[in-house]
């Protein structure tokens, strides 16, 4: 059932990544996948969903920046090692960004969870995870980068690629911190298969209008120019150019969105030191609805146009 599920969904990824057209830069299209030049097992993510899914705010830079759980089939004999890359082909660069590159990973896991890219021992064994595999170098220099899509650009695809292989890297031909272009070297003739989900993200936050009962997405306004914090009772407060959210993600513990499913509005929350409190995004910033150039407000800042106009769910229960 799984493979039956897999082969519907490879056909979809196929028909919905070629949307863009930038696939041609993913790492899978390199010369040392001439010979599978197509995913030959499935891997899924239990949090997020199907490939093709929107990434959730938890998962992006914005919120928490969570690494996705991955699983994938029991391995097979003959895999020694896998190598795991995460890259967004949609920048108008020459080249994808390359949000994770991860190498070793023993062929005894069928998944990979969060905790698994924490560093284990940065003095003594660098660059080595929780997980018993090294990460390599990216796009944002640390262990795994988030997905963040640059404003204006509208929605990114952030590819997830596991490749297994039937021999080792040699780990001493590679720099402290591997390069993307070494582990491609690497690699070479030792593929024996591979697998590749992908997610779509964009900074959404959700407005709603209750006397029509209509609703709608509206991308990048920035929230730390809407909220700030009271500094005598540290309570997270409507406030121009406040940055709030910002004082939050220094201090390790970035502020969240959270979607209240009666009334199909958002709430900002933040716990951090310096700021705390939650705030019901719809009653506190605009727009002064517009079904036909809907564009949220703060303070005169405002957010992208949206067209993806959508009807809301009559709220049910109390």
């Amino acid at each position: 059932m799984h493979y039956i599920q897999y082969g519907i969904g490879c056909l979809l990824s196929l028909l919905l990544t070629g949307a863009k057209g930038h696939e041609d830069k993913l790492f899978t299209r390199g010369p040392a996948f001439a010979a599978y030049p197509y995913p030959t097992f499935f891997i899924e993510c239990p949090g997020i969903g199907a490939s093709g899914s929107r990434m959730d705010i938890a998962h992006a830079y914005d919120g928490s920046g969570y690494f996705p759980e991955l699983r994938w089939p029991i391995t097979t004999p003959d895999t020694q090692e896998y190598v795991l890359v995460c890259e967004d082909p949609d920048e108008p660069l020459a080249a994808p960004v390359i949000h994770g590159l991860y190498y070793g990973i023993p062929p005894v896991l069928i998944g990979l969870h969060r905790s698994d890219f924490i560093e284990a021992d940065s003095r003594n064994d660098p660059y080595r995870l929780r997980g018993g595999f090294k990460y390599g170098a990216n796009s944002g220099g640390g262990v795994y980068l988030a997905p963040q899509p640059a404003r204006g650009q509208g929605p990114h695809r952030y590819f997830f690629e596991l490749i297994a292989l039937n021999h080792t890297i040699d780990q001493s031909k590679l720099s402290p911190m591997a390069t993307f272009d070494e582990i491609a070297r690497q690699i070479e003739s030792k593929i024996i298969g591979w697998a590749r989900i992908w997610y779509d993200h964009k900074l959404e936050v959700r407005f709603h209008d209750r006397d029509s009962g209509w609703f709608f997405d509206s991308s990048y306004l920035d929230l730390d120019q809407c909220f700030g914090v009271n500094n005598s009772t540290k309570e997270l407060i409507p406030q121009d150019n406040g940055k709030a959210v910002s004082k939050c993600k220094e201090e390790g513990r970035p502020c969240t969105l959270h979607e209240l499913k009666k009334t199909y509005t958002m709430e900002l929350v933040c716990d951090c030191e310096s700021v705390k409190g939650r705030i019901n995004l719809d009653d506190t910033i605009g727009p002064e609805f517009d079904r036909d150039n809907a564009v949220a407000e703060c303070f005169g800042h405002k957010g992208e146009n949206s067209a993806d106009m959508m009807k809301s769910e009559p709220e049910s229960g109390l």
